[in-house]
């Protein structure tokens, strides 16, 4: 019997000893009899002989939180009282005074007759694993800060396109005062109000495995859960686990609703001012006019009266006033005289028509100051409300008017003034500098109209007929000027400077066509690349877009079906053509189409779209010619009289660094 108690406890000394942690084996006051080598490690030396009461002293016991732990709930003393305790995890301190922590298990012992007469404790060192749990946690932490931080709006789906995760910008977006608690109508439609089959929509596409990047993002409008209609640009991609399976989808939105409507009103800016550039050029009928600008009473001739109401419907159009209007000054007297007017009514406009002779420009100005602004080509704003303007007469109720001058050189013609009818309104920079480009029109039509009838009047004299030419050549050089010059960047006269860098025109063409499949969204614009990623060219690329665009304009205004975009290599150089299936020129017209003003007189605009709604000036072609030949290539067009044209244009290639 001795011997085999003997045998056993050598076993029981081996097992205690294989155990993968500290084991410590105490009596029944809770003193440590007995500790592996692994305990002996942990505890130390000077520690192994403390009794349970230390403890808090020697190893200063403590939750992973850092609280202290009582005495009582040590996994020893709660195995002193018959409990077994398993994986109670606590923080204390090592031999050496650093911070530990630890998984407990306890269990009591029991002698013959079923009494505790001791405890045993096994324990594991989890220090690595808990500092890897708090440095996890602190990183998701950061993560969901930066999350929550992201100016984008953030979704995160699962598999069934229910949102299990936004971000503030995206509650924000959608009106949610917290995280969805169900599925959000995420319906997409197009712009006719209608909703885009379901597999259109950029969350259908992400969750069949389409990657939606910058490139080929999607534009879609939405609601609201406030009603509110957005338009958002979309890319996402898929989430997939470890062994590559679909399990949801991250989408991005941004909220692009201003810019959209930003971009329209802009191109209903440029096509308004087109269109007011339009009526400076022609001259209807090839009549001239004649007689003085205006007559005594206050008459206006026809044509200036018909162009300047044309002026005035643009411009509310575009700045959405309430009312316009243009009214000449007298050079000599500074009078002024009505000329044209919209938002009045019936009875408003024939009193403002009928103003009595002898109406300054100082009476409508107190302030000399005012005069000096217009004078030197600023425009003013008057607050009607405010003195010397509240005590005088206000029939048209007026809030706050902006007046913009009609300067010919430095000589003052007329003014252009507009308000929004007794509401207040703070006018932007944009609305000022539009105002005073189309006072600047306006001050033109006077002029051509002026300089027509000095010129007929001056037939009757060779001399003065002469003087007369010289003078409109150059007016209509400067009006040349003035419509092939951005009306944002008029600081040059008379040069075009070009700002050559590296550029791909891969990429320039590949944007050229998408902002028109944008613009033009009925319309199909095919696209032939070169097996090259990169085409490789000096070059202005503000300047080969601006071409771009005007050539796939031209095509998309005059024809009704598809358009072929194409870019090829040819030796040292790139081609770019556009061909369409319209109208198609004869051969004299292919001669004549790259002259500067040459308009094809029997051109049929074919699309039925908005923006085909004008006829062009006969500039386009002549500045593409212009901007192609200045950067060392070639135009051209290859037509056939109602069959098509292609347009072409080539660039040479971007020289070696060494070149």
């Amino acid at each position: 019997l001795a011997t085999s108690l003997m045998t056993e406890r050598a076993r029981l000394e081996v097992v205690i000893e294989a155990v993968p942690g500290a084991v410590s084996i105490h009596d029944a006051q809770g003193r440590i009899v007995r500790l592996n080598r692994m305990g002996l490690e942990n505890a130390g030396p000077e520690r192994s002989k403390d009794t349970l009461a230390d403890s808090p002293r020697t190893y200063a016991v403590r939750t992973p939180a850092g609280e202290p732990l009582p005495l009582e709930n040590f996994p020893v003393t709660r195995a002193l009282r018959g409990e077994t305790v398993s994986g109670v995890e606590i923080q204390f301190l090592d031999v050496e005074g650093q911070d530990r922590f630890a998984s407990l298990s306890a269990a009591p012992l029991h002698d013959a007759r079923g009494k505790i007469d001791g405890v045993i404790v096994i324990s594991h060192d989890i220090t690595t694993l808990h500092q890897s749990q708090r440095e996890a946690e602190v990183r998701a932490n950061e993560l969901e800060t930066i999350f929550e931080a992201m100016t984008d709006s953030i979704f995160v789906f699962d598999r069934a396109g229910q949102i299990l995760r936004m971000n503030a910008a995206a509650r924000e977006l959608l009106a949610l005062d917290a995280q969805p608690e169900h599925h959000y109508n995420f319906v997409p439609y197009d712009e006719n109000g209608q909703p885009l089959p379901e597999e259109q929509w950029p969350l259908y596409r992400v969750l069949h495995g389409e990657t939606l990047t910058s490139a080929n993002a999607m534009d879609i409008r939405m609601l609201s859960s406030d009603g509110q209609e957005l338009q958002l640009n979309i890319s996402g991609a898929p989430m997939r686990n470890k062994e590559g399976s679909l399990i949801g989808a991250v989408c991005i939105c941004r909220d692009v609703t201003e810019r959209r409507q930003l971009e329209k009103r802009t191109q209903d800016t440029l096509n308004a001012l087109l269109a007011m550039a339009e009526t400076l050029v022609l001259t209807p009928d090839g009549s001239t006019p004649s007689g003085p600008l205006t007559t005594a009473d206050g008459y206006v001739p026809t044509e200036v009266s018909r162009v300047a109401q044309r002026l005035v419907e643009l411009t509310r159009s575009v700045l959405g006033c309430e009312r316009v209007a243009i009214t000449t000054v007298e050079p000599e007297t500074n009078e002024l005289h009505s000329v044209a007017a919209i938002g009045l009514t019936a009875e408003e406009e024939s009193k403002w028509r009928s103003r009595t002779q002898g109406f300054h420009l100082s009476d409508l100005l107190s302030d000399p100051a005012h005069g000096s602004q217009l004078l030197t080509n600023e425009a003013i704003i008057l607050d009607m409300t405010q003195s010397p303007f509240s005590t005088i007469p206000n029939p048209y109720n007026i809030s706050i008017m902006l007046i913009a001058p009609m300067s010919v050189g430095e000589q003052l013609v007329g003014i252009l003034s507009l308000d929004y009818d007794g509401k207040e309104h703070e006018y932007t920079p944009g609305e000022i500098a539009l105002a005073k480009a189309v006072a600047k029109l306006a001050a033109l039509v006077i002029e051509r109209d002026r300089l027509l009838r000095e010129r007929a009047e001056a037939r009757a004299n060779e001399l003065a007929l002469r003087e007369a030419n010289r003078r409109m050549d150059e007016f209509l050089g400067m009006t040349s000027h003035e419509l092939k010059t951005p009306l944002t960047s008029r600081t040059q006269a008379n040069t075009l400077e070009l700002n050559f860098v590296p550029c791909d025109l891969v990429t320039l063409v590949r944007e050229a066509v998408e902002e028109q499949r944008r613009v033009w969204p009925t319309r199909t614009i095919t696209l032939d690349l070169p097996a090259e990623s990169t085409v490789s060219i000096s070059a202005d690329p503000d300047r080969i877009s601006q071409v771009m665009t005007n050539y796939l304009t031209n095509a998309l205004k005059y024809s009704s079906e598809d358009l072929h975009v194409t870019l090829q290599l040819e030796s040292d150089n790139a081609r770019v053509s556009v061909q369409d299936h319209g109208i198609g020129l004869s051969p004299e017209e292919q001669k004549r189409v790259w002259e500067r003003f040459y308009r094809t007189e029997d051109a049929e605009v074919l699309s039925n779209s908005s923006q085909s709604s004008m006829m062009g000036l006969g500039l386009g072609l002549y500045i593409c010619k212009t901007l192609i030949e200045q950067h060392l290539g070639n135009v051209g067009v290859e037509s056939t009289p109602h069959v098509g044209s292609t347009f072409w244009f080539t660039l040479p290639l971007a020289q070696q660094e060494n070149n």
